[in-house]
């Protein structure tokens, strides 16, 4: 079983610090024009969280059109959740090869299974990978200008689902192949 996940070389779930992160984070800020960056309170991790935004053209980090990045910390300042915001583009061009970079980059790990919410009337989809105490959801909503990709832990997936009300989507998925 895994105990860390790669998001980036340097960034790292249950392994990667703040302080970690820190010269990562002022080489992009002095390299990418347009880029802005805040710190808060994460409230689902209980920790820190860094916001990175990237207003106009191209993406972050060499994910194309990947226009904010969240990374958020737990109260032992260790990474807990990095969440992409990446502009779907004119008539979804951009989901499906974002779906298709996620699915090769972890397929040693995880095949992603599709989810769809048959009991709203939105015809949002999530194709969540299951990867032991990890969980990588894409979340292609039916409305809104970006597709939301969350990597982090499956206790912080639940809290986070069980907040906005829709870990009943996800639970008979990630909870079918053993508790945590």
């Amino acid at each position: 079983m895994l105990t860390t996940l790669p998001v980036f070389p340097w960034l790292i779930l249950q392994e990667t610090t703040i302080s970690n992160i820190q010269n990562n984070v002022q080489r992009l800020v002095n390299s990418v024009p347009g880029i802005t960056h805040t710190w808060g309170d994460s409230a689902i991790t209980g920790g820190d969280v860094l916001n990175v935004n990237k207003s106009l053209g191209g993406g972050l980090l060499g994910e194309t059109d990947l226009r904010i990045l969240s990374i958020a910390f737990n109260p032992s300042r260790k990474l807990e959740l990095v969440t992409f915001m990446v502009d779907r583009g004119w008539k979804n061009r951009n989901v499906q090869p974002l779906i298709d970079k996620i699915t090769e980059r972890y397929a040693t790990y995880a095949s992603p299974v599709k989810i769809m919410d048959g009991k709203s009337e939105a015809t949002d989809q999530y194709f969540v990978f299951d990867i032991g105490r990890f969980v990588i959801e894409i979340a292609v909503p039916q409305h809104g200008s970006f597709v939301p990709v969350y990597f982090t832990t499956k206790n912080t997936h639940r809290k986070m689902r069980v907040m906005d009300n829709t870990y009943d989507l996800f639970q008979a998925h990630l909870e079918k192949l053993g508790k945590q």
